[in-house]
């Protein structure tokens, strides 16, 4: 499996066990495409995490950044990590798997 399907992958699972779990996400999708004139076109913030939501019952903010092989976060993903999420009382995950994921959300509702 390429990286990108494997990451795909990841993030689609995710998801659908998060959404299971009962948990409110929703996919946060970031790129660029190049118009029919030629022109690119940017949407998403760029080093946003992979998945987004909101954690019940207190309301706080959360993302989800997936990693698959010897995948590392970017200098853009750090920094909103950080800068953007946590300075401002989010949560930020970063994981490999959906079972580490799943279990840094219970330990973070507990």
């Amino acid at each position: 499996m390429a990286h990108n399907e494997a990451h795909n992958a990841l993030v689609r699972d995710a998801l659908q066990e998060l959404a299971l779990a009962g948990y409110t996400c929703w996919p946060t999708n970031t790129g660029a495409f190049k118009t029919d004139h030629g022109t690119f076109i940017k949407y998403g913030k760029k080093g946003g995490g992979d998945i987004t939501g909101i954690l019940a019952p207190h309301g706080r903010y959360f993302e989800a950044e997936a990693k698959t092989g010897a995948g590392r976060q970017s200098e853009a993903q750090i920094n909103h990590q950080k800068y953007v999420v946590e300075r401002n009382g989010g949560l930020y995950i970063l994981f490999r798997s959906v079972p580490e994921l799943l279990a840094a959300l219970r330990a973070a509702t507990t």
